[in-house]
């Protein structure tokens, strides 16, 4: 066991074959190929080994270089070596998310509110008056609905557009997350403006460009569907041949409040019909008519990790 800290170094000189060779690729080359009967610069948390001489306890931590200004060609550059806080394994330290594209996914949740008019109750049924008519005022009611958010590394800006064909404004076609098939609606998938990795030493992505793709799935309790009342102020009349579409009317009432059937004028309100487009009697609860807006895809294979 080693008791207390320790750090030491050594300089390295190193030549490189352009002047014009920026630091990341000058210490990752040097690393590769070394020079003749030289040591190549160690990689990043690695054990001191050199010429021979072996640390186990020693991890290269540090690494600095400079270009001398009269000979541009080379660099000296210097590493060092210490030991890790107690308890800290070297694979805990050492990156290997250093390049972007491997670093891992992330996923977390929000929630977002929408304010929506509310046409039919829990169970489906129409919200409608004991007389089967609409309410004078719309029903309308706060929703809130689970986001699930993610963040994930791509390389190029042509594998984000990819996604956002293939699932933008998309439904889940069988369960996801939990969800029953169509409960799940993935939202425009962002792309970050590019982002630049390799200019850490350390790095194993050096001169990498990068974005960051970003997306969010609402899932809802109810299917992402559209849904009305089924009404409207025409409906059919007749059968076969004499079947035809009209305009609603009802009777007009005398002062007395009796019926004329013989005159009639034109609703002002909407009249629920049936499935045939039918008009149907007074009182009756009615129906709802369900429309699928947006299509729907795989989120098996969903390219944003959903965590556990």
């Amino acid at each position: 066991m080693i008791a207390g800290n320790f750090r030491y170094g050594i300089r390295y000189e190193v030549t490189t074959d352009d002047k014009e060779d920026p630091w990341p690729q000058v210490w990752l080359q040097a690393q590769a190929i070394g020079g003749a009967g030289n040591d190549p610069l160690p990689a990043y948390n690695t054990h001191y080994n050199v010429k021979g001489r072996i640390d186990l306890a020693a991890f290269a931590r540090s690494f600095s270089g400079d270009q001398r200004e009269q000979q541009r060609t080379i660099w000296d550059v210097d590493v060092f070596w210490e030991n890790l806080p107690l308890g800290q394994l070297p694979e805990d330290t050492q990156t290997p998310f250093d390049n972007p594209l491997a670093a891992p996914a992330k996923n977390w949740i929000e929630f977002q509110t929408l304010s929506e008019i509310i046409e039919q109750d829990y169970q489906g049924n129409p919200i409608v008056n004991s007389a089967g008519q609409p309410f004078d005022e719309p029903a309308e009611e706060d929703n809130e609905y689970e986001v699930l958010v993610f963040e994930k590394n791509f390389a190029t800006l042509t594998e984000i557009r990819l996604h956002n064909r293939n699932y933008r404004r998309k439904l889940n076609d069988d369960t996801y997350a939990g969800y029953p098939a169509k409960h799940c609606l993935c939202l425009p998938i962002l792309a970050s403006p590019p982002k630049f990795a390799g200019y850490d030493p350390q790095s194993t992505g050096a001169g990498m460009t990068y974005y960051t793709g970003s997306a969010r799935v609402i899932c809802s309790d109810r299917p992402w569907v559209r849904e009305f009342v089924n009404r409207g102020f025409k409906h059919f009349v007749g059968t076969g041949s004499d079947k035809k579409l009209v305009l609603a009317t009802d009777p007009t009432t005398d002062a007395n409040g009796d019926v004329d059937e013989n005159t009639r004028v034109v609703v002002t309100e909407p009249v629920l019909l049936d499935t045939d487009g039918y008009r149907l009697p007074l009182g009756d609860a009615g129906n709802i008519r369900t429309f699928q807006t947006r299509g729907e895809a795989d989120f098996d294979n969903f390219p944003f990790p959903l965590s556990a």
